[in-house]
């Protein structure tokens, strides 16, 4: 529970924190809302919906890195914390929204991505080109949300001790992000030939989502709670197994999970020929057959389901399953040790580390 004294806040209340940052979330939705009009309303539509139903990881990493730093806060660090959080969530719905635009994706966590839901309403409206309406609303809504992400984070930083360094820290995050969301899109047209190594995909991994899901959250709480910058780039620097664990563990869901897990289709990596350590791993470990049946299905420009359990027993038989999952564990284990060394109280931080590499979804 908070603390019944409302001028101190519990920095382990997590239900609490997340509960304020849903609130702040449609707030700002409400306010974009109301800066509109009735017939943008399929935009804040996509905007507000594009902030639901997630898992919230990033505001959790952001309030364990504060809690590097102090358990309790005061109102003024509780608003703080409460608007990055939610600033968070909408650059994250910002990258999800452009991510799946570019992958052609159908679904994200169980309902229509923004461009096919986009594209159901213009046919619904007879519109021309309905698919072009659903390329634009996901552009438009991309933005908006990119937009509201950098006015909370300049909210939150402003007039904090750490400043300059909180400013930085989130461009520094939002950039890398784009630059990871192009070698993404790069290394997808790359051939499966042997000049493709698991460096390809890690350098993806590194700008595009280890950085924004685990390490630059964390990092930003802990310069809320003022901690110097070079301490947040040493937390920074010691987590970074974790945030190539995290986006690991992605993969292996993406190639595994079902779609009731997921909110995804069912193997969407496979059907969007995603170049994952998970597929770099199978060609380094299997047979020549096994290699010669994954580049064949993956230079298809389409793959069936049936193709999809194909693929998904070959990287099964080929070792790279279990390899992940070994490889996982280790960096899980590295990331503890390096954590530990710093000396820090990082209770919090590792039981939510926990979760985010151990997960099922």
């Amino acid at each position: 529970m908070h603390s019944t004294d409302h001028s101190q806040f519990l920095i382990s209340d997590e239900q609490f924190f997340l509960q304020a940052v849903e609130t702040e979330l449609a707030a700002s939705c409400q306010w974009i809302k109301e800066l509109s009009v009735q017939s943008a309303e399929i935009l804040i539509e996509a905007l507000t919906e594009s902030t639901l139903a997630g898992k919230k990881l990033r505001p959790l990493c952001l309030l364990a890195g504060y809690a590097l730093g102090h358990d309790k806060t005061d109102e003024q660090g509780w608003k703080r914390l409460v608007k990055m959080g939610a600033a968070l969530e909408f650059f994250q719905a910002s990258a999800l929204i452009h991510d799946d635009l570019i992958d052609h994706s159908l679904l994200r966590r169980g309902r229509p991505t923004t461009h096919i839901r986009g594209t159901q309403v213009a046919s619904e409206r007879k519109y021309p080109n309905p698919s072009d309406f659903g390329v634009g609303l996901a552009i438009l809504a991309g933005d908006l949300a990119l937009g509201t992400a950098y006015q909370l984070a300049a909210e939150s930083f402003l007039d904090h001790p750490q400043q300059n360094a909180g400013n930085f820290a989130f461009h520094r995050m939002c950039t890398r992000v784009n630059i990871g969301q192009f070698l993404d899109l790069q290394a997808e047209a790359l051939p499966l030939d042997e000049h493709f190594t698991s460096q390809i995909p890690e350098e993806v991994i590194s700008y595009k989502t280890a950085g924004y899901s685990v390490i630059d959250p964390v990092k930003l709480g802990a310069l809320l709670a003022n901690l110097s910058p070079e301490k947040c780039d040493k937390i920074a620097d010691a987590l970074a197994p974790w945030g190539l664990a995290f986006q690991l563990r992605d993969d292996q869901l993406g190639a595994f999970a079902l779609a009731s897990q997921t909110g995804k289709t069912s193997g969407s990596d496979l059907l969007e020929g995603k170049r994952t350590v998970l597929l770099a791993t199978a060609l380094s470990l299997g047979s020549d057959e096994q290699k010669a049946k994954i580049q064949a299905l993956f230079a298809q420009s389409k793959r069936s389901e049936q193709d999809i359990k194909l693929i998904q027993e070959l990287l099964t038989q080929s070792g790279a399953k279990s390899e992940l999952e070994k490889r996982i564990a280790r960096l899980y284990s590295l990331g503890q040790e390096q954590l530990e060394s710093l000396n820090l109280p990082s209770d919090q931080l590792s039981k939510l580390g926990d979760a985010l590499i151990n997960r099922e979804k």
